[in-house]
């Protein structure tokens, strides 16, 4: 179950990593830098959805099977943004990304946590978290292998993450045993409960975003400038 939960969050930063830049770069030259930006904060909106989503899902569905709807939700948003290039359209498939990313994300996060014993927790965490890290490396250098074939990458990504319901189909009964939904509600008082650490979440992500936007528009500035022939 771990292994599969591992892999599960590879293929959200793999997800995460490789439509963030490409998104970016493919709408650069149809829209403002302001809008742009706009359409990025898309996916973040879908994850802040899929937190609210998440316990109302697990209740009905159970924790297993809701990750599984997340995992559906990411390929079909990948299918869709390989073919969408219009401002609007491309907002509302990252929403539905990011709500689909969120859904598998919360519940493996959840579930390795509940999975681990005390004395190999840390050491499964550290693992999880380079699989994560390892995603959003890969993201990128296949945008840099395959620059002019977008639609290739985002397919072989739906692809790769239609294939991550093969390892979460088998995992999902004790993932729902082990995941025990909670309320929406409780999220505000766990925020009052921890106010530096979320605090620092928010300030690490907010710099996280800045810098992929960024790093974005230069790429996007060198690619649109003439280029000089003596």
């Amino acid at each position: 179950m771990i292994v599969a939960l591992i892999l599960g969050v590879t293929i959200y930063g793999l997800a995460m990593g490789t439509t963030y830049p490409l998104l970016g770069l493919l709408l650069s030259d149809r829209v403002s830098g302001a809008l742009n930006g706009l359409n990025t904060a898309a996916t973040g909106l879908g994850l802040l959805t899929g937190v609210v989503l998440v316990p109302g899902l697990a209740r009905r569905l159970g924790a297993g099977r809701t990750a599984l709807a997340g995992v559906g939700l990411l390929a079909v948003a990948l299918v869709a943004l390989a073919f969408l290039r219009d401002f609007w359209p491309v907002f509302a498939a990252r929403v539905i990304l990011g709500c689909g990313a969120g859904l598998m994300f919360i519940v493996a996060e959840t579930a390795l946590n509940a999975a681990a014993a005390p004395e190999r927790r840390g050491q499964i965490m550290g693992v999880y978290t380079a699989a994560n890290a390892l995603g959003f490396v890969l993201g990128p250098a296949m945008i840099a292998l395959m620059p002019d074939r977008p639609a290739a990458l985002l397919l072989g990504c739906a692809a790769i993450a239609l294939m991550a319901l093969i390892p979460f189909a088998t995992v999902e009964r004790p993932v729902s045993r082990l995941v025990v939904p909670g309320s929406a509600r409780h999220i505000v008082s766990a925020i009052t409960a921890f106010p530096l650490a979320f605090g620092f979440l928010f300030i690490a992500s907010m710099i996280d975003a800045i810098a992929w936007r960024a790093r974005n528009s230069a790429d996007a500035s060198t690619r649109a400038k003439p280029s000089v022939q003596a």
